[in-house]
């Protein structure tokens, strides 16, 4: 049944453009030259039938500005004057995608410049569509060349538009793929040395803040990169330092016995006021996981081991929480209250 309401729709589409394209000088050079853009459209023949549609809309609502108490601006921003006769059907989902209501409207706009006499509304509303549609030549792989102006009273139409390739949304595109975290991750996990690891993972972060800055909007490659990097390196400072041959090793004696502090809260709060003083520059230690799991353990006694520092800190900043909390662990309110006083003070000392 669904199948039947499917092709019957169709049917309809296709003759209701035949007799477009035969009746319709301005419609047929519009298909004929957007063939070639084929591949862009969902649908290039429900697009020009929705254009013509959409040019009968939007031409209504401009005669009865007045009346229905519109403007133009208001005209221009509302989509369903533009799509509302290309509606989903039952298999597929029909709806103009962002290229394409750009385009509609721009091809709108220039349809009642050139199809029909002058007028000072239309006129208007042309140029505010063309203004448009340049500011957001950088949107779409493919923007509208046009450039012209249409003036009341010049004996003269706006010269014919044309597709022009973006050439910075494509060099934009390849580097976005080039630099996929994903990936990059995967290769750098099949590194089995640390040290190894972690120098590939640092020249590809240099290679990505080579980039041009505007790349920085496509992704957040770099931040995810530089946690990364940083579990790595505490990873690599957790594991116990190798003795050289010409090292001297402490006897037993010589060793003292510390006890150690049993932390009365969540390991995790534990983590993130030790990682809060070494982001401000208040602790100074490159092996300072494998410290604490000397000088700590939980509220049951228990030790708590390096890397499961590291992981805590991993896992509490991709915290990924709408509120506060987020790129925080729960109950972090203390913490981030004393490393803000002790920021304070710090400043007070060094003023």
């Amino acid at each position: 049944m669904a199948k039947k309401a499917v092709n019957k729709k169709t049917e309809l589409q296709l003759n209701e453009f035949d007799e477009l394209i035969k009746k319709d000088w301005y419609f047929n050079e519009v298909y004929t030259y957007l063939l070639k853009f084929e591949n862009e459209f969902t649908n290039l023949i429900e697009f020009i039938v929705n254009c013509n549609n959409a040019t009968g809309s939007v031409l209504c609502r401009l005669v009865e500005m007045d009346k229905e108490k519109l403007t133009i601006k208001k005209i221009i921003e509302q989509r369903g004057y533009y799509e509302r006769y290309n509606t989903p059907d039952y298999e597929t989902t029909t709806k103009l995608n962002d290229f394409e209501l750009y385009l509609t409207k721009f091809i709108v706009a220039h349809c009642l410049i050139k199809r029909y006499k002058e007028d000072t509304i239309r006129t208007t509303y042309f140029n505010q569509i063309n203004s448009i549609t340049e500011r957001q030549q950088n949107d779409f792989k493919y923007f509208v060349d046009n450039g012209s102006v249409y003036y009341v009273g010049e004996k003269r139409v706006c010269n014919d538009w044309n597709l022009t390739l973006n050439t910075k949304f494509k060099d934009k595109e390849m580097k976005k793929t080039e630099f996929d975290f994903t990936k990059d991750l995967k290769t750098a996990n099949e590194i089995t040395d640390l040290q190894e690891r972690l120098l590939f993972l640092k020249k590809r972060n240099k290679e990505f803040e080579q980039q041009p800055i505007g790349l920085m909007a496509f992704n957040d490659y770099g931040r995810q990169m530089k946690k990364e990097i940083n579990y790595v390196q505490d990873l690599i400072e957790s594991q116990p330092q190798q003795s050289t041959p010409t090292t001297s090793q402490p006897t037993p004696l010589q060793v003292k016995q510390i006890e150690p502090i049993k932390w009365q809260k969540d390991s995790v709060l534990l983590a993130y006021l030790i990682n809060e003083l070494k982001t401000y520059g208040f602790i100074d230690e490159t092996n300072i996981w494998a410290i604490c799991e000397q000088l700590f353990v939980d509220k049951k006694g228990l030790p708590i081991k390096a890397t499961t520092f590291s992981s805590m800190v991993k896992n509490y900043e991709n915290n990924q929480t709408t509120d506060k909390t987020k790129g925080k662990p729960k109950k972090h309110n203390e913490i981030s209250t004393l490393i803000e006083t002790i920021k304070i003070k710090s400043k007070e000392n060094n003023s």
